[in-house]
């Protein structure tokens, strides 16, 4: 019997409130990416990606020579400039790949990075 009572208080109240949802249903909300499709998106995150890493990458292998210019032959500076630069051009490389790599998803699929807008 109380799960009656629960169902009808429910259905009393979602009654009462419908004109609510019938407001909020007619909202229009602008598009705050500017993106009609899911490729347009995808491709704008890789060219942002290439950018970013081919930027950091440019900065991180200028301070990995710094590293080797201040190391004075310590062993372990030596091999931190050394990881530096090996990241450095490893982010560079995967921001050049990164369109390579949606394209070559893209045409498995079927589809083509052209069409995108």
């Amino acid at each position: 019997m109380k799960i009656f009572k629960l169902i009808n208080i429910y259905a009393v109240g979602l009654v009462a409130v419908m004109p609510v949802f019938t407001h909020a249903a007619i909202t229009i909300i602008d598009n705050p990416l500017k993106f009609s499709t899911f490729c347009g998106l995808i491709v704008a995150l890789t060219q942002a990606l290439f950018v970013i890493s081919v930027a950091v990458g440019t900065v991180v292998i200028v301070y990995a020579g710094f590293l080797f210019m201040t190391s004075s032959g310590d062993p372990a500076k030596i091999k931190a400039a050394k990881d530096a630069l090996f990241f450095a051009i490893l982010g560079i490389i995967v921001g050049l790949s990164a369109r390579g790599i949606v394209a070559v998803i893209y045409n498995f699929f079927g589809a083509s990075l052209s069409s995108c807008s």
